[in-house]
């Protein structure tokens, strides 16, 4: 089963590429027409990179895969994270509080937390209202806690106890 949700994740963006492609030799367009395609393939591509990333990612974790341990500035993360999906997701809007007014550090993997945020910003976004997602930053004792808000219907109480389960993708 996982070979063929996998598979069939992979082969969408291919897909896609390969019909980009096609158009553009089978058909005379102008010039913007082609910028438009381009545009479309790399987009494409960036979302296959994405996904082999994190396949080698998940496959490092069930390997003998050493984790680095780092001191973390997590606001510091979160904000070059931000200003990354800025530019992928132009029409949204990201607002980002530090409600500390020093930096918030974190113990831990600085890859593995990115993707785990950026994943996280990405659905608010795909699944979200295309308004504002709100990040808030602020620390109790010696933990770090940080909300993630947006305006989508969010997730059903029956699928928030699969949604840490490795793969587990919500049918709605």
């Amino acid at each position: 089963n996982f070979l063929l949700a996998i598979t069939h994740e992979l082969k969408s963006p291919l897909a896609s590429i390969k019909l980009i492609f096609q158009t553009i030799k089978n058909r005379q367009l102008s010039k913007k027409q082609n910028n438009e395609l381009a545009k479309a393939a790399e987009t494409e591509v960036v979302r296959l990179e994405e996904m082999i990333e994190n396949l080698l990612l998940s496959s490092s974790l069930e390997g003998d895969s050493n984790l680095v341990s780092e001191i973390i500035a997590l606001d510091e993360l979160l904000f070059d994270l931000l200003q990354d999906l800025g530019k992928k997701f132009d029409d949204l809007d990201f607002v980002f509080r530090n409600h500390q007014e020093k930096h918030v550090v974190v113990k831990g993997d600085k890859r593995f937390i990115s993707i785990a945020f950026k994943n996280i910003l990405e659905n608010a976004q795909k699944y979200g209202d295309h308004s504002e997602i709100r990040i808030e930053l602020s620390q109790k004792a010696n933990k770090a806690i940080v909300r993630i808000v947006d305006k989508g219907r969010g997730i059903s109480e029956q699928e928030k106890k699969l949604i840490f389960d490795r793969f587990y993708r919500s049918g709605s």
